[in-house]
């Protein structure tokens, strides 16, 4: 039967380094196995940033780009990359490379270590081995086969998703403070000021781990309040206020105007409840069903045990999946706040995956399925320190270079970009990924895949946005599944007086469509095009006299 042990008597002990190794492989290997590139969403969203500090006659009159020049929270990440790179004499992209191997090895060690430890804690000390045996084999086995993991994700947001962003840092950050305080030779005063790096990187990743912190020592929150006030105050409350007056917009909109550019017209699978994205072909309520009955499983069992403790912290569980999930709902639509709408409570979705494989190995544990037993393989912790650096040089020896790649994919095309000015704008269809013409071609884009992290820039994002692919009403008469669907619809019936009344507002210099739907161009000759794409001068548009379209800007 578990039993309740103290704060803080675990100790990180007995440790299976080979079974460390062994994820580390597994996981380096899953993550890798496609190619060495750090060139993915949603770490890509920065590389604007990095390119204009580094180049500063870059994107001139790129609205992303130009917008992440305001203060903003992001900037704490993307300064401590370059304080980085001008330290090591190396280039930008080569310091996210490092940090996302490091991450891809670090942060499945880290999830292992604090369940291990944890639930250690949280029973009897001659399971250790049993427990690091159940959670290794669980481990391996969704490592293998990551597709089980996406069962565990609501509004697409995955249990496990590394790569070099500030969001994973924090997470990095994060873990390590849990895995701290599970260590009791670790003075527990240093513990707090790594909750406040975590949240300085990334707000709400420092807040939701804070929440975790609370809710697993829930029993020993008001015997050791002093500490947890501290974690309170330098984990959240600290940071929270740093950020807001160094970092923050000097322009505020409204609640409603946050809620509806934000939430509603630019992520609606991310934070809107009635439109939230699914990986998987069943809705989301699928998975958050599956997450609902995983976690009444051991709360039923642990009632049935009387035992209070960990029956409290299963329902502790329950009642922050609901409050991740409906506490979007009844912010977002009921009583609508800018600051639960910036937090977005239902990206903590991607914790919950490895709380419940914390509490189904209380129960396992407990069931004397398996014997108890001892393995001790000495040369493991050598393995393991030997491993980690040669992942890593394999990973920087086959480091790619993401501009050069991308180019080779389509010669022809970055011939004609790389002719272009390079001070020229392009407008996009959604189906071209817009970050590729500002990360691998160095060329503005009209409007981004990513969104300005400075609110003063909300409304014009807004503008650009519903020009381009068209404004909630406008979509209202659009046939499609999706709201990706519609919006690219729209995109496709514009016309070329369209695109030049929105010239006349913006400075577009290309037009870009999809070849087998550029009826509407027939009669311009496109200065390029290929099978799957046709680009437009907006020049030679003016020069065919073509009779614009009036449009108002918000």
């Amino acid at each position: 039967m578990p039993v309740q042990l103290k704060n803080g008597d675990a100790k990180l002990q007995n440790i299976n380094f080979l079974f460390l190794t062994i994820i580390s492989i597994v996981s380096f290997y899953t993550i890798f196995k496609n190619g060495y590139s750090a060139y993915e969403w949603p770490a890509s969203d920065m590389f604007p940033f990095f390119e204009i500090r580094t180049a500063p006659d870059t994107l001139k009159n790129d609205f992303f780009a130009n917008s992440s020049k305001e203060p903003n929270p992001r900037w704490i990440f993307g300064y401590f990359i370059l304080s980085i790179s001008k330290l090591l004499h190396v280039n930008w992209y080569s310091v996210v490379f490092f940090f996302k191997a490091f991450f891809t090895i670090a942060i499945p060690n880290l999830n292992y270590l604090l369940i291990c430890s944890y639930t250690n804690r949280r029973t009897e000390r001659k399971h250790s081995h049993k427990i690091q045996l159940i959670v290794f084999i669980v481990f391996i086995f969704l490592l293998w086969k990551p597709s089980i993991m996406l069962f565990f994700s609501i509004a697409w947001w995955p249990a496990l998703y590394v790569n070099g962003s500030a969001q994973t840092l924090s997470l990095l950050i994060g873990l390590s403070a849990l895995v701290l305080f599970e260590n009791q030779s670790f003075n527990k005063k240093y513990i707090p000021p790594v909750f406040l790096l975590s949240t300085l990187f990334h707000p709400a990743m420092g807040l939701f781990i804070v929440l975790i912190h609370f809710m697993l020592n829930y029993d020993v929150v008001i015997n050791q309040f002093k500490y947890f006030g501290c974690v309170l105050l330098l984990g959240f409350i600290i940071p929270a206020v740093i950020l807001q007056i160094f970092f923050s917009s000097g322009t505020q909109i409204s609640t409603q105007e946050f809620i509806d550019i934000y939430v509603k017209v630019r992520h609606p699978a991310h934070y809107h409840f009635s439109e939230f994205g699914s990986f998987t072909a069943y809705s989301w309520k699928f998975s958050f069903y599956l997450m609902l009955a995983m976690l009444l499983v051991p709360l039923a069992y642990f009632y049935f045990k009387k035992n209070k403790l960990l029956t409290t912290l299963s329902a502790l569980f329950i009642v922050a999946l609901f409050a991740a999930v409906y506490g979007q709902l009844f912010f977002i639509d009921y009583v609508p706040s800018k600051l639960i709408a910036t937090i977005g409570p239902v990206r903590s979705i991607q914790f919950f995956l490895w709380l419940i494989i914390m509490l189904w190995t209380l129960v396992a544990i407990d069931i004397p399925f398996l014997p108890s037993f001892t393995f001790n393989f000495k040369p493991g912790k050598y393995i393991f320190l030997l491993t980690v650096p040669a992942l890593l040089t394999v990973a920087i020896l086959h480091k790619d270079n993401y501009k050069v790649d991308m180019a080779k994919k389509n010669a022809p095309l970055s011939k004609f970009i790389a002719s272009t000015n390079k001070d020229a704008v392009f407008i996009l269809y959604p189906g071209f990924w817009p970050m590729h013409l500002s990360c691998v071609y160095n060329r503005a884009v009209f409007i981004e895949n990513g969104f300005p992290f400075n609110e003063g820039y909300f409304k014009e994002y807004l503008d650009r946005f519903t020009l381009a692919y068209g404004s909630e009403n406008e979509l209202a008469h659009i046939k499609g599944n999706s709201d990706g669907e519609k919006r690219a619809s729209f995109y496709r019936q514009l016309t070329p007086a369209n695109f030049l009344a929105i010239a006349d507002h913006y400075p577009i210099d290309y037009v870009v469509l999809e070849t087998p739907v550029a009826d509407g161009f027939k009669n311009f000759k496109p200065a390029f095009t290929d099978k799957d794409m046709s680009v437009y001068s907006v020049n030679d548009l003016k020069r065919a006299k073509v009779v614009r379209t009036v449009i108002t800007t918000k």
